[in-house]
């Protein structure tokens, strides 16, 4: 099933010839991807990320992300974000615009891709995830799906993108009240990101 633009799958090959064969993922548990809506969620530590995750993808089932606010200001980057999907945040002040359209995307049938930790970091768990994601999800009744990805990277060496079992916004839910700990459960998902880590690099140093 189509799930992207005709600009999107436009775009889509140019992008992935200029910009995979350096960054590009070696992707392990593609087939856990649901289709339809999700949101795909992960830990952000580079500034290809976000290509990662729409290579993972592929041309037909488009991931539409949130950037910054500031990057809408150059007409060139404004016209190109908007073509593929990207729209715009205002980081640090609860911008319910962008979880409207972020809910809206969704409804549409498109993926939206979230780092829950607002920013690139150095460090695993440096930053303390928002919750804005799972209020999204909590919106839309929408699967969320965890993706790992590797920080240590080599141009023209694949990195690992490990993505995790999709996880229903039902199961996150307090059991008393049905309703869910938006800080709480972001911290607790972030955990999961990072036991995909650990399962990927236990797996990699028993098999050598």
């Amino acid at each position: 099933m189509v799930h992207s633009t005709l600009k999107y799958r436009f775009i889509y090959p140019f992008a992935r010839f200029t910009v995979g064969l350096i960054h590009r993922g070696k992707v392990q548990g593609r087939e856990k991807i649901p289709e339809g809506p999700a949101i795909i969620f992960s830990n952000h530590c580079h500034w290809s990320d976000p290509l990662l995750l729409i290579f993972m993808l592929g041309r037909f089932d488009q991931i539409c992300f949130m950037a910054k606010a500031e990057l809408f200001r150059s007409p060139f980057l404004r016209a190109l974000f908007r073509a593929i999907g990207t729209f715009s945040v205002k980081r640090g002040a609860g911008d319910g615009n962008a979880l409207d359209e972020a809910v809206a995307r969704l409804k549409e049938g498109k993926k939206v891709g979230i780092f829950p930790e607002g920013t690139r970091t150095k460090v695993d768990g440096e930053m303390r995830p928002r919750g804005g994601f799972l209020r999204i999800a909590d919106r839309a009744e929408v699967p969320l799906v965890p993706v790992y990805l590797e920080r240590e990277r080599s141009l023209f060496k694949p990195a690992a993108v490990i993505v995790g079992d999709p996880i229903s916004v039902d199961e996150l839910r307090d059991a008393e009240t049905g309703r869910i700990n938006y800080p709480r459960v972001a911290r607790e998902l972030m955990d999961r990101i990072w036991a995909l880590k650990a399962d990927y690099f236990g797996a990699a140093k028993a098999a050598e």
